[in-house]
C-alpha cells in the first residue's frame, strides 16, 4: 500500500511543481535544481529497487548521485557559472584535493571517488542556488526546495497512518521512516525540510507558520525516533520560538515563553518509555567522552554499549588513527578507507575526517565550520540570520552524532545553508566575481 502511496504522492508533487513553476515564471536553473533534487529523494524512498547494484559496483541510485554531478556540471558550464577558479568556498576546494592526495597516497582512489563526487556536487549545488537567487529571488528559491521536501514529509506521516515502521535499536522501539531505507537518510531529509520552511518564514513579521513548523516537525521527528536528530532538532526548534518571541510584542512575549516551554514538555514526554529510556543515556556519555583516547581494550562491557556504542566506536577509530604513520597522521588513510578495517561507519564526522584525512582534513573542516559561523553572523537580516545560527547549529550537532556529510541529503542541506548565507551577504552577485 504504501509502495503505491509513494507513486501517486510523487505524480501529485511532479505535476504540481510543473504548474507552480511555470505560473511563476521560475528560471531554468531553478527549475533544474528542482528537478535534481526532487528526483533524488523519490529514488531514495524506492530503495528497494534503486539500491541493489545494477552494473559492477553500482546501484541506479549511485548511479544519478554521478550524473547529477555530471549534468550539474554541464549545466554550469552552459549558464556560464564558475566555481572552479574562484575564491568562492576555498575551504571546500582545499577538502577537496586532500581528498584526491590521500587517495593516492594510500593507493585507495577507488574508495574515494564517491566522496569525491560528493563534495564535488556541494559546491555545484551552492553556486547553483546563487545563481537562482540571481535570477529568481530568494523567496521562489526556497520554495521550490520546500515543494522537494514535501514529499518525504508526506511520506513519514503515511508510514504512521498505514502502520508501515521499521524496528531500531533492538530495544522495541520503532521508527516511521516513510519507506526510507534507514532512519538516519529519514531524519536528515526532515530536519532539511524544516531549515527551508523555517528560512521561508524568516522574513515574514506572522508568527502562526512557525508555530506549526515547530509543532509538525516534532512530531515528524519523534516518529522517526532517531535520538542524534531529535538532539539536533533541539537548537533549530530554539532559533524558531526565538524570532517568535522578537515578533511579539510585551505581553505577548511572557505566552510564547510559557507555551514554547509547554512545547517541549509534551514533545519530550510524547515518545515511548523505551525511546524515552534511551536518552537517559546522554549525561552519562559526556561524561565519557574522555575516553575517547583510552585504549578500547580497556572500556567495560556496560561502556561498550553506551550511547549506541558510538563512544566505543569512535575510541576505536582514533586508536587505529594513532597506530598511523606519520604521512598518515597528517593526510589520513584515504576516503571511505574505514571500510577496510571496521564493520560501522564512524558515527561522527570529525572523527571519520581525522581518520580518513589526518589532522590536516580535521583543521579544514574545522575552519570551514567556524568561518561559515562568522559569515551567518554578519547576514543583516536577523529573523534570516537566526533561522541560519540554528539551522547550523542543528546540523553540526547531526555531525556529532551521525554522519549527514556522506549522504547527499546532507550534501543538499550544507549547500542551501552556504547559498542563503552568501546570498544575503552578497545579494547573489559573489559568484559572478
Amino acid at each position: 500500500m504504501l509502495l503505491f502511496c509513494k507513486l501517486l504522492l510523487f505524480l501529485f508533487i511532479a505535476i504540481y511543481a510543473y504548474k507552480w513553476m511555470a505560473v511563476n515564471k521560475c528560471s531554468q536553473v531553478l527549475k533544474f535544481i528542482f528537478w535534481l533534487i526532487f528526483i533524488r529523494l523519490v529514488f531514495g524512498a524506492f530503495h528497494q529497487f534503486t539500491y541493489p547494484k545494477v552494473i559492477g559496483p553500482f546501484s541506479i541510485i549511485s548511479l544519478y548521485s554521478i550524473l547529477m554531478v555530471l549534468i550539474s556540471a554541464l549545466v554550469m558550464y552552459l549558464k556560464k557559472i564558475p566555481f572552479i577558479f574562484t575564491r568562492y568556498l576555498i575551504c571546500v576546494k582545499l577538502i577537496i584535493v586532500l581528498m584526491v592526495v590521500s587517495s593516492i597516497i594510500n593507493h585507495n582512489q577507488a574508495l574515494a571517488v564517491a566522496s569525491i563526487f560528493k563534495w564535488i556536487f556541494l559546491i555545484q549545488l551552492a553556486a547553483l542556488i546563487l545563481k537562482a537567487t540571481d535570477y529568481d529571488g530568494f523567496y521562489k528559491v526556497v520554495k521550490v526546495f520546500s515543494i522537494a521536501y514535501t514529499y518525504t514529509i508526506i511520506l513519514v506521516f503515511l508510514s504512521f497512518i498505514l502502520r508501515v515502521y521499521k524496528a531500531t535499536e533492538g530495544d522495541g522501539s520503532v521508527s516511521y521512516v516513510g519507506g526510507y531505507f534507514h532512519e538516519a537518510v529519514a531524519s536528515v531529509i526532515i530536519i532539511g525540510g524544516m531549515a527551508v520552511y523555517s528560512l521561508l518564514e524568516s522574513e515574514k513579521k506572522s508568527n502562526s507558520n512557525k508555530f506549526k513548523i515547530f509543532a509538525v516537525f516534532s512530531l515528524l521527528l519523534i516518529l522517526i525516533n532517531y535520538r542524534t536528530t531529535v538532539l539536533a532538532s533541539l537548537l533549530l526548534s530554539a532559533s524558531l520560538l526565538y524570532i517568535i518571541f522578537l515578533n511579539t510584542n510585551f505581553v505577548t512575549k511572557h505566552v510564547t515563553i510559557f507555551t514554547g516551554v509547554i512545547l517541549c514538555l509534551i514533545i519530550s514526554l510524547a515518545g515511548p518509555s523505551n525511546t524515552l529510556e534511551r536518552f537517559q543515556e546522554i549525561p552519562q556519555a559526556i561524561g565519557q567522552s574522555a575516553n575517547l583516547f583510552d585504549y578500547p581494550e580497556n572500556y567495560t562491557k556496560d561502556e561498550k554499549r553506551l550511547f549506541s556504542g558510538r563512544i566505543y566506536m569512535w575510541s576505536n577509530y582514533i586508536a587505529e588513527y594513532l597506530s598511523g604513520t606519520n604521512i598518515q597522521l597528517i593526510l589520513g588513510r584515504g576516503m571511505d578507507s574505514w571500510k577496510a578495517s571496521f564493520e560501522k561507519y564512524a558515527h561522527n564526522t570529525f572523527v571519520s575526517f581525522l581518520y580518513e584525512l589526518g589532522i590536516l582534513g580535521l583543521t579544514l573542516f574545522s575552519i570551514l565550520i567556524l568561518g561559515l559561523y562568522r559569515r551567518i553572523m554578519t547576514v543583516k537580516s536577523s529573523g534570516v540570520r537566526y533561522s541560519l545560527i540554528g539551522i547550523f547549529s542543528s546540523f553540526l550537532v547531526l555531525n556529532l552524532g551521525t554522519m549527514p556529510l556522506w549522504q547527499i541529503e546532507g550534501i543538499i542541506l550544507l549547500a542551501v545553508i552556504l547559498g542563503t548565507t552568501e546570498h544575503h551577504l552578497h545579494r547573489g552577485n559573489y559568484i559572478v566575481k
